[in-house]
């Protein structure tokens, strides 16, 4: 009797798209038996990329594909440890991995026990990042030349306000989701906001962002994806620069004042990690 092949891939599996539908049904056809682990939503949010939908929903959206026989929590990246609880056969994953030097270790773990990596053509196309950049609300201010967003293979790293920037009433400029939000007002004369207060609400921050305010000078920016230079931007005085996700460094151009928000409590360098 042939043993079961039991088949492996994981992920946030967010805003369910084609590329995801090929993914699965590929890895069916080389398994018997195939097991997705879903990221939680805090093991998604520690990457600094909230789920657009909550991991219960995107579980019942999974489990309703013929392809899947078996949904389980990702609450660790570590797909050896992924393979210790489940003891999968196959590996399931994007070859836009493969090479990288984590990926080349689990090949060689999983070969000492017969189980293997297998490699699927990523499908560059789409992806659940670009749905949601093509569905932001900032999507009308791509005309703006005083707003600026920074991308990096689909992830927003950063947001430019400049100071001539200029809007309608009260908009918001970033996706609700995300753990720092970003918004512009103007109001004529005399108007009121009612007085109010802001009721305590628990809410899980997994990653830090950062808010850079210029009052005064000139400044240079740079932005990094895997520690790697990808971009970078001038500051002048009355801009506003918010900074989501990825690496960044300041180049002080000329004696400058700058006003800093991110959130607390203060940790040190707990949240920071240096590198050349």
């Amino acid at each position: 009797m042939n043993k079961k092949v039991i088949g492996y891939a994981c992920g946030v599996f967010d805003l369910f798209h084609i590329g995801h539908v090929r993914l699965i049904e590929k890895a069916k056809a080389q398994c018997d038996y195939l097991i997705i682990g879903l990221s939680t939503d805090e093991l998604a949010r520690s990457k600094g990329k909230a789920p657009f939908y909550c991991y219960e929903d995107r579980k019942e959206i999974l489990l309703s594909n013929r392809f899947v026989d078996e949904v389980i929590e990702q609450t660790d990246f570590d797909k050896y440890k992924a393979w210790e609880n489940i003891k999968y056969d196959k590996l399931f994953v994007g070859d836009d991995w493969k090479g990288h030097e984590k990926w080349i270790e689990y090949e060689k773990k999983l070969a000492k026990h017969n189980s293997q990596v297998v490699y699927f053509s990523y499908t560059s196309e789409i992806s659940s990042s670009s749905i949601r950049k093509s569905v932001s609300p900032n999507k009308k201010m791509k005309n703006n030349k005083f707003f600026k967003e920074f991308f990096m293979d689909d992830n927003l790293h950063a947001v430019l306000l400049k100071s001539d920037f200029s809007g309608k009433e009260i908009e918001f400029l970033t996706d609700e989701i995300l753990e720092m939000q970003l918004g512009y007002m103007i109001r004529e004369k005399g108007y009121i906001i009612p007085p109010h207060q802001h009721k305590t609400y628990q809410r899980n921050i997994f990653s830090t962002c950062e808010t850079i305010f210029l009052k005064s000078g000139h400044i240079r920016v740079k932005l990094y994806s895997n520690k790697i230079q990808f971009d970078e931007l001038e500051m002048k005085p009355g801009d506003f620069l918010l900074l989501v996700s990825g690496g960044h460094s300041f180049e002080f151009i000329e004696k400058s004042e700058i006003i800093e928000v991110k959130q607390g409590p203060y940790v040190g360098n707990l949240d920071k990690e240096r590198f050349r």
